[in-house]
């Protein structure tokens, strides 16, 4: 008995109702940590970027802003850790966070407004009740 034979496609139609065989690569960015270099999901951030709706002003899908966020929560993590320390504690209370943010200059500045709970008081005497230096 012969064996029946499949008669060809044409590759035509084949493209043009899909294929197990022929499967494009998908064109969406890939913002893996792995891809990205930055440790935190970029995913994740993208998702309560825009449940805040920041969105709005900030394009949540730019791998910059994650990138802006974990240099400042690194560097607000870095100054807290010496803060902590320096006053010979071996974990990171809010108070350190508030020291750290009063110790960096741009930290000072972008969190000029904010309110910890348990931040305590800033430390330091304002320039405006310092007296002159006699000269």
């Amino acid at each position: 008995m012969p064996a029946k034979t499949v008669p060809a496609i044409a590759p035509a139609l084949v493209r043009a109702y899909g294929s197990t065989m022929d499967k494009s690569k998908s064109k969406a960015v890939n913002m893996t940590n792995e891809n990205t270099g930055l440790v935190f999901n970029c995913y994740s951030l993208r998702r309560r970027i825009k449940a805040a709706r920041v969105g709005r002003f900030i394009s949540p899908t730019s791998v910059g802003v994650h990138g802006g966020f974990e240099y400042l929560l690194a560097k607000m993590l870095e100054g807290a850790g010496d803060c902590a320390r320096d006053n010979k504690g071996k974990t990171v209370k809010p108070r350190h966070i508030m020291m750290a943010m009063e110790m960096y200059d741009d930290l000072k500045l972008l969190f000029s407004d904010v309110i910890l709970p348990g931040g305590g008081v800033v430390t330091g005497v304002q320039t405006c009740l310092v007296g002159k230096k006699d000269q």
